[in-house]
C-alpha cells in the first residue's frame, strides 16, 4: 500500500511542470489584459514633454550672421563670363569663442535654371584679376581669405571673387545668387543676394 500513488481531488486544478503543459491548459482561455488607459497616456505625456525639452536644449544656434553689401559684375571680354566682386559681412553672434573662415563659395541659378557653382578665388588669382581688370579692384575691398579670425562679438568685412561662365546680361537675369561662407567645426552661413 505504500507504493500508491494519491488520486488527485477533482476540484483541484493539475499542477504542471513548465516544459510539460498541455495544450489545452494553455491556450484555452485568453488573458490578455491591456494595463489601465489613463497611467498610459500621463506616461505617453510626460514622454513627450522630456524630449520636446531635450530637443529645444540641444538645438543648433548659430554662431555667425551676416549680410552681402555689395555686388559688382563685370563681363570678361571676349570670354563669355562674368567676373563677380561681393561684399561681405560677418559678425560673430551665439560664441564666446573666435571664429575662423574656412572658405567661400557661390551657387547662381541662371535665367533658364541652370545652377552653377564657384568657390572664391585664392589671392594668387585676384592679384591677377585686379591688374587686369582695374575696375573689378574698385569695387573691392579687402580679401576675405580663409583662416580669417572673426573674434567673439566681432565683426569682418570683406571682398570675395568669383567667376561664372555666363554673360552679364544673363547673370543680370539671374532666378537667384547665394554665397555661402564656411567656418571651422560650425554649420556654413548661406546669404541670399537680392
Amino acid at each position: 500500500m505504500a507504493d500508491q500513488v494519491p488520486k488527485p481531488r477533482p476540484d483541484a486544478k493539475p499542477e504542471y511542470d513548465s516544459g510539460h503543459v498541455p495544450m489545452t491548459e494553455e491556450f484555452d482561455s485568453a488573458k490578455w489584459r491591456l494595463p489601465p488607459v489613463v497611467p498610459v497616456l500621463i506616461a505617453l505625456v510626460i514622454v513627450a514633454i522630456a524630449v520636446a525639452v531635450f530637443s529645444y536644449g540641444t538645438r543648433y544656434k548659430p554662431v555667425i550672421a551676416g549680410e552681402v553689401q555689395q555686388v559688382y559684375a563685370m563681363d570678361v571680354p571676349d570670354q563669355n563670363t562674368v567676373l563677380l566682386a561681393v561684399q561681405v559681412a560677418v559678425r560673430t553672434t551665439g560664441t564666446e569663442k573666435p571664429v575662423f573662415i574656412h572658405g567661400a563659395s557661390a551657387d547662381l541659378t541662371t535665367a533658364d535654371g541652370q545652377q552653377l557653382h564657384d568657390t572664391a578665388a585664392p589671392m594668387v588669382d585676384v592679384a591677377r584679376y585686379f591688374q587686369a581688370f582695374p575696375d573689378l579692384q574698385q569695387h573691392s575691398t579687402a580679401i576675405l581669405q580663409p583662416e580669417t579670425k572673426i573674434p567673439a562679438g566681432g565683426q569682418q568685412q570683406g571682398t570675395v571673387i568669383f567667376g561664372f561662365p555666363v554673360a552679364k546680361q544673363a547673370f543680370d537675369q539671374r532666378k537667384a545668387l547665394d554665397v555661402t561662407i564656411e567656418i571651422y567645426d560650425q554649420k556654413p552661413l548661406k546669404l541670399t543676394v537680392k
